[in-house]
């Protein structure tokens, strides 16, 4: 399994991630990711790029399937910032329905500042 993210943050690594889940309180949102790879030239499943390279019976195979390890590595770090970018997004609207209500405050208070 791959950590996407966690409460809209990218995870990148596992040192970072874990601190992120150590820091973390309340309610949690993670996105993950479940990889399984399979030697093209036989029913092997393998949990990890790591070990389905590790398992040398077919090299041509396994050339293939390094190069779809690449290509979904660069897919889980796209999905991860799409996720990031909408969490964003999210953030900046929730802020941006605040912010009337601050304006509104900060223009009374200062209205009832001057001398009329």
């Amino acid at each position: 399994d791959v950590f996407l993210s966690v409460n809209g943050q990218v995870a990148v690594g596992h040192e970072a991630t874990t601190a992120m889940l150590r820091k973390a309180v309340g309610n949690l949102r993670i996105s993950l990711c479940r990889l399984e790879w399979v030697c093209t030239a036989c029913p092997k499943v393998f949990r990890s790029h790591v070990a389905l390279a590790q398992h040398t019976m077919h090299m041509a195979e396994l050339d293939a399937a390094h190069a779809t390890a690449v290509q979904d590595d660069a897919f889980i770090r796209s999905h991860a910032q799409a996720e990031e970018e909408k969490a964003k997004k999210k953030r900046a609207k929730q802020a941006a329905k605040k912010a009337p209500f601050l304006v509104s405050q900060n223009l009374l208070e200062d209205l009832q500042g001057l001398d009329v």
